[in-house]
């Protein structure tokens, strides 16, 4: 489980390595609209901020099955609120290509059980196919 700090220190290191990129690779505005910074501002501390403090804080309480099993939902969910709100097409490309994408989160984080070796296994012998006639 990370602290407090190691989360702080990471918001701050993506934050950081996030402006280099945009200053090398993106075009500078000449202006900035207060709607524009209003809504970076909402995204930078309650979608990531908060969010990512809750998230952090919850997976403390929880498994480390339950809690893949549930960031796995997040493009579930991204899907179902594109296609509700944002008007994002229904098509069944998309629905096979999440339902693949789920379906294996969730296989590779079941447990599966291991059979033990019974002794009849273990006491049976290979034949032995080389000759030692040297």
């Amino acid at each position: 489980m990370q602290s407090s700090w190691d989360v702080l220190f990471s918001y701050l290191t993506t934050g950081l390595l996030s402006l280099i990129v945009a200053l090398v690779f993106e075009e500078r505005p000449t202006t900035f609209p207060t709607a524009g910074v209003m809504s970076l501002a909402y995204l930078a501390f309650i979608n990531t901020a908060v969010a990512y403090t809750l998230q952090n804080v919850a997976q403390k309480y929880t498994s480390d099955t339950h809690t893949a099993i549930l960031l796995s939902t997040e493009s579930l969910f991204a899907f179902i609120f594109g296609v509700f709100f944002y008007g994002d097409p229904f098509t069944p490309r998309i629905l096979i290509g999440g339902l693949i994408v789920f379906s294996a989160v969730i296989i590779s984080d079941l447990k599966w059980k291991n059979h033990p070796i019974t002794n009849e296994a273990i006491e049976t012998e290979i034949p032995n196919t080389e000759s030692n006639d040297n």
